[in-house]
């Protein structure tokens, strides 16, 4: 296999140099934001040639496209290992989701703005946003679990998961942008989530 060298005279394998990509591109997201940088700035700070990401990416929208991705992929994992760790998978396991969802982005946030980014077509990286419905399934089976434990019609489980999943990620955004520590409610962030799944609950034990 050929290596692509550097700058730096060093050299990179196929998965390294694409770690080394990836791992650059994460450090500007946190610097720069998703769209405050270049391919090349991309280059410069993982030492490669300007030449090497299009060996794996072909501009820089297919790198992020690839976070993006690999993002959901952590987060569709994390979300189903705490369903799964949950004594129930109804409302028990909905706060469990909501916590875990919130968490997965303040550790992660240049990811996580990534993975949100609203520039990354669809109809370009079908991956990604399967990917990412995926990640939506489990809460979407959890609020379902949710109405059917409580007698509830399940007609309307696809809004009500956009709800849930709306109230989290409202919260995680403000985390992540700092928002929360600006007006000292950091430390309350699980007091919050759990106000929001109440909230939701009682919408759905107050529905037909």
């Amino acid at each position: 296999m050929v290596k692509p060298e550097t700058r730096t005279g060093k050299s990179y394998h196929h998965g390294d140099l694409k770690e080394a990509l990836l791992r650059a591109s994460l450090e500007l997201v946190d610097e720069k934001g998703p769209h405050g940088f270049t391919l090349a700035e991309v280059c410069r700070k993982a030492g490669v040639s300007v030449a090497a990401p299009y060996r794996h990416y072909r501009d820089k929208e297919a790198l992020l496209a690839a976070i993006a991705t690999a993002g959901f992929e952590l987060y569709h994992d994390q979300l189903a290992r705490a369903l799964e760790q949950s004594e129930d998978k109804t409302f028990k396991g909905l706060t469990t989701l909501a916590r875990t969802y919130v968490r997965f982005a303040i550790a992660n946030p240049p990811r996580y703005r990534v993975m949100f980014s609203s520039d990354l077509s669809k109809a370009k990286f079908p991956e990604l946003y399967a990917t990412a419905r995926r990640a939506f399934d489990v809460v979407f089976c959890t609020v379902e679990n949710c109405l059917i434990a409580s007698n509830k019609s399940t007609e309307n489980t696809y809004v009500l998961s956009l709800l849930i999943w709306s109230h989290c990620h409202g919260i995680a955004t403000l985390c992540v942008d700092g928002f929360l520590r600006e007006i000292a409610v950091e430390e309350q962030v699980d007091h919050l989530i759990d106000l929001a799944v109440e909230s939701f609950t009682n919408k759905i034990h107050g529905s037909p």
